[in-house]
């Protein structure tokens, strides 16, 4: 046929010009027109009822886990489900666990476990706990108070006599009356913190047997009285006195012999600082000291009709 283009009434195209791999369409009623090739790639889609060439192509809606995919299991999806990765390789669902239950992993697959799967340790780094108290046997206290918790761990009485602090060297600690306490210097106290002994310091001018008086004053009382009006502060020296003054104080000039306060009877006799110091009796006995500077003397018992000084002790 080399005549004129057989149009498209009569069976043709209406075109002698077509290019290859073009798509031949009508685009209208009685109208053959071509499409040319797309680029690679492309896909054909309608476009305002046009076929056109489209980078995308709209995809058709489906189940996520559907025969579409060939890499998924075909499962009806339920509520709650979990997409997991299955051992048979390709992805599946994962149905949701009991309730109150943690997912776990048991190192190749993530599964549902109860709370008493967890035995791992780690650190709290924040939060607050509003919880039930944390029983002893767990390492907590079972109790939501102070008070509780010492009673639980059987603390109540440590409370109360207890030490909380560290004190300053020679204080003292000191009860607040609540159950704990403070500490305190001994110069809040009004008490010295050294304990300084009498020594002795000499004897009366006056001589007395073992009937100690004054005109109001009898026995160790008035000794006391005679001591500290002839040496203010000082007082009838004891025993113990006479041997602290040979183991501190000075001797060197000590002489002669007074009357000391021994106390109790060192045996089964009438030693008895001549019945405290109230009787002349000689058949009662009393204490004296014989100051010695070589060595520092000894005591002795005599009668108490014999007449002596006082040895009289003062605190330095």
């Amino acid at each position: 046929w080399q005549g004129n283009v057989i149009s498209v009434a009569y069976g043709g195209t209406g075109t002698s010009t077509f290019q290859a791999n073009s798509l031949v369409y009508a685009s209208a009623d009685n109208t053959i027109s071509q499409i040319l090739p797309g680029p690679n790639g492309y896909a054909l889609v309608m476009v305002g009822g046009k076929p056109t060439w489209s980078s995308t192509t709209p995809g058709t809606a489906h189940p996520l886990l559907s025969s579409y995919h060939t890499d998924t299991s075909t499962s009806t999806p339920v509520r709650g489900d979990l997409i997991v990765y299955t051992p048979s390789n390709i992805w599946g669902r994962l149905p949701v666990g009991n309730n109150g239950y943690i997912l776990f992993s048991d190192g190749l697959d993530p599964v549902w476990k109860s709370t008493a799967f967890i035995t791992e340790l780690g650190t709290i780094a924040t939060g607050t706990w509003q919880a039930d108290p944390i029983a002893i046997a767990y390492g907590g206290t079972g109790a939501t108070t102070a008070a509780e918790a010492r009673t639980n761990l059987d603390l109540d009485e440590i409370y109360e006599f207890g030490i909380n602090s560290t004190g300053t060297a020679g204080y003292l600690w000191q009860s607040d009356g609540s159950g704990r306490g403070r500490w305190v210097s001994t110069s809040s106290l009004g008490i010295a913190n050294t304990y300084n002994p009498a020594l002795f310091i000499g004897t009366t001018t006056a001589l007395y047997d073992g009937n100690f008086a004054t005109s109001s004053l009898i026995g160790y009382q008035a000794a006391n009285y005679i001591c500290n009006y002839e040496y203010p502060g000082s007082h009838f020296c004891h025993t113990y006195e006479i041997f602290i003054t040979i183991e501190k104080g000075d001797i060197s000039n000590w002489s002669g012999s007074a009357w000391i306060a021994e106390g109790p009877p060192g045996y089964t006799s009438n030693s008895n600082d001549c019945n405290g110091w109230t009787s002349n009796d000689s058949t009662m006995l009393g204490a004296f000291w014989a100051f010695d500077s070589n060595g520092g003397g000894m005591g002795w018992l005599t009668n108490c009709s014999i007449v002596k000084p006082l040895a009289c002790c003062k605190a330095p």
